[in-house]
């Protein structure tokens, strides 16, 4: 979510924004993420590496036993 939703929602203290303190998914693209071709190069979910393009998933605790299709 970007910040203006985020102040809509009255939620701006937590998210919107890449702060430190903030929640945050993030992911790093190869290229332009509407880009044919551009792949998830790194996923961080709760400010946690948990997928690299060179290692795929990488071990997490607490994560869910299976992914989602």
């Amino acid at each position: 979510m970007t910040i203006n939703p985020a102040k809509i929602l009255a939620i701006d203290n937590r998210v919107g924004s890449i702060e430190v303190g903030k929640d945050a998914d993030l992911t790093v693209w190869t290229g332009h993420p509407l880009e044919l071709g551009s792949k998830a190069d790194k996923v961080f979910i709760d400010g946690k590496l948990v997928f690299t393009l060179k290692d795929g998933f990488l071990p997490w605790k607490n994560r869910p036993a299976t992914l989602a299709p």
